[in-house]
């Protein structure tokens, strides 16, 4: 599981801090979504998520992202 909390965002990136529990949301993921990279910049304090997770989270929003709709919370759960 991973769930994220919207940071910011510029033309070609969106950043969200996120965690693997709804608890520790402590960790960041920058989604370049014009280049299709997905960056972990800084690991959760407690539990981090799946890099599976991030990237199917990421693959569920890359079309929201493209079109500049950036949710304020967006989660995946298996």
């Amino acid at each position: 599981m991973v769930y994220c909390n919207y940071v910011k965002n510029t033309n070609d990136s969106v950043t969200y801090a996120y965690g693997g529990t709804v608890n520790d949301i402590t960790g960041e993921v920058v989604f370049r979504f014009t280049e299709d990279v997905v960056e972990v910049t800084k690991v959760p304090k407690t539990e981090d998520a799946p890099k599976r997770h991030i990237m199917r989270l990421y693959g569920a929003q890359r079309d929201n992202f493209l079109k500049g709709i950036f949710k304020e919370k967006i989660s995946y759960e298996s």
